[in-house]
């Protein structure tokens, strides 16, 4: 897998949307 380089805001934006993905979908997004 490479290497991404992220910016503070898309780390954020990762984050929220891990968050999101597990508090409103639990076991559908595990993916994420």
């Amino acid at each position: 897998m490479a290497e991404i380089e992220l910016t503070d805001s898309q780390v954020e934006r990762i984050e929220a949307i891990r968050v999101a993905a597990l508090a409103g979908t639990p076991g559908q997004m595990r993916l994420v």
